[in-house]
């Protein structure tokens, strides 16, 4: 599967889901290396275990961008933690 298919995947799944309230908020810049390792996981684990997707919505919320927007500077990252996960789906 490519990328856009994944993310599109992922966005059609997360469709009118709402992140909460009053999130604290974090930069991009500073924190990427940490938010590209969440980002990851929470894919990996969701191809791989079938963990919900949602935590996604709270990232971009955090990162005060649109999932789409926020998802495309972590196309390698969706791209990898697929191909991971389905050397080891169920």
């Amino acid at each position: 599967m490519e990328v856009e298919e994944i993310v599109k995947e992922i966005t059609t799944k997360l469709e009118g889901v709402k992140a909460p309230d009053n999130l604290p908020p974090f930069n991009l810049e500073t924190q990427a290396n940490s938010v590209q390792k969440s980002v990851y996981w929470v894919v990996h684990n969701h191809y791989d275990l079938g963990q919900p997707l949602e935590p996604l919505v709270t990232y971009a919320a955090r990162a005060k961008q649109p999932l789409d927007k926020f998802l495309e500077v972590f196309h390698p990252d969706i791209l990898a933690a697929y191909k991971h996960a389905q050397t080891h789906a169920k």
